[in-house]
């Protein structure tokens, strides 16, 4: 009832700068990859995705085979920490991918994994807040939601697609037809955030993403810039710090 007769913002613009705000989610994608080595067809794999919600830029992600868990959350929340030099130079991307840092504010749901030891205690090694989405609130977390909607919707023209709607599933045979492995779909996804996405005008800021984390950064005629981040990190203590924890007794044995 509260959605229906309270009202809803068209925009949400607390986030002022860039990674004010990230907000993070799961979704099983509609593909079916296949084997490395005998190309036979082996599951639909899941992405875990994060968008900086001032500048629609997305800060990190991660595709996997296993279901949404802590881990999934922990590397890509490192992944957005962490700059990204080597990855543009691993998939031989044609754009930069400036966006890295600490976020101040996480948005996510209630899902187990987003409330687990791991995240907690890494908010507090690195002085980030965790948002919940209120109960019921389905607008919450709508930027995520839309960004993974439109490359859901992007993923119905590779070979294996399993597509969304079911009147296309019956003259469409997905495993028959499935031919990219894990490691191509990832390298696909790359280029089309990287090279394609972040250099798109996005209607709901009026500019491509990576024009407006520029504009952010080193400012314009209508703002001033909030500079380059002078932060350092230890690549492997971020990785560390974002796997899940496991806590045991000591045991004589």
């Amino acid at each position: 009832v509260s959605q229906k007769i309270s009202p809803t913002p068209g925009a949400f613009d607390a986030a002022k700068n860039p990674l004010d705000i990230v907000e993070i989610d799961h979704t099983l994608l509609d593909i079916i990859v296949v084997s490395e080595e005998d190309r036979s067809p082996i599951g639909r794999p899941y992405i875990t995705m994060a968008i900086d919600v001032y500048t629609r830029m997305v800060t990190g992600f991660y595709i996997s085979l296993d279901p949404p868990g802590t881990l999934a959350t922990g590397i890509c929340l490192s992944n957005c920490i962490l700059p990204k030099e080597d990855i543009c130079s691993k998939f031989q991307l044609k754009t930069e991918w400036p966006i890295w840092g600490i976020m101040r504010n996480i948005h996510m749901d209630n899902a187990k994994e987003f409330k687990g030891k791991m995240i907690r205690r890494a908010s507090q090694e690195y002085g980030f807040t965790i948002n919940w989405r209120p109960k019921g609130k389905t607008h919450y977390g709508g930027h995520i939601e839309r960004l993974l909607g439109t490359f859901s919707r992007k993923i119905h023209t590779l070979p294996g697609t399993t597509f969304e709607d079911k009147k296309y599933r019956s003259n469409y045979n997905s495993e028959k037809m499935a031919s990219m492995t894990l490691n191509e779909l990832e390298n696909w996804m790359h280029i089309q955030i990287v090279d394609i996405y972040h250099n798109e005008k996005h209607s709901g800021i009026g500019t491509s993403p990576l024009n407006l984390y520029k504009e952010a950064i080193f400012g314009s005629k209508r703002r001033d810039g909030i500079g380059v981040s002078l932060m350092q990190f230890n690549t492997q203590k971020v990785r560390l710090d974002f796997l899940p924890i496991i806590e045991r007794t000591i045991q004589r044995t």
